[in-house]
């Protein structure tokens, strides 16, 4: 399979993630928080049927690009996102995103939130809630 790029031990590979294992050992040993957003999620699943639903009438239609991608997060979204939190297992957060829908972006938003997390202005727990319900790997697992 072409698409199983991982390593024996099943981590992601850099060429897997587009980047360099430099990049990628910087990142992991890195001593702030690191968040990773996976953008254009809502472009990865129109080969495989993820972004189409059955209507009542029985009628397939393709969703709209502007329904929530968090809530019906395609398949290959989710693949990525663990990929990248097999990759960088003590990463922050790995959010799923889709900056063109601007800065109202549930993505977007929680991006923002958290790096502004200290305006008490800010309601993180908010925008994450935003998210929809988590998807597994999206934040670091307690330790």
């Amino acid at each position: 399979d072409d698409d199983d790029d991982d390593d024996e031990d099943g981590t992601a590979t850099e060429g897997d993630l587009g980047l360099p294992e430099e990049t990628m050992m910087k990142l992991r040993q890195a001593y702030r928080p690191v968040i990773v957003c996976v953008n254009k999620v809502d472009l990865v699943a129109d080969d495989d049927g993820d972004n189409i639903v059955e209507q009542n009438n029985g009628e397939k239609k393709k969703k709209s690009p502007s329904s929530s991608v968090y809530v019906n997060t395609p398949a290959k979204a989710v693949q990525t996102i663990q990929k990248w939190r097999s990759a960088l297992p003590d990463a922050f957060a790995i959010l799923p995103t889709c900056a063109a829908d601007g800065p109202n972006d549930p993505g977007v938003v929680a991006l923002r939130s958290i790096l502004l997390a200290n305006d008490p202005n800010v309601d993180v727990g908010s925008a994450i809630r935003g998210l929809g319900r988590p998807l597994p790997a999206m934040f670091a697992a307690t330790k």
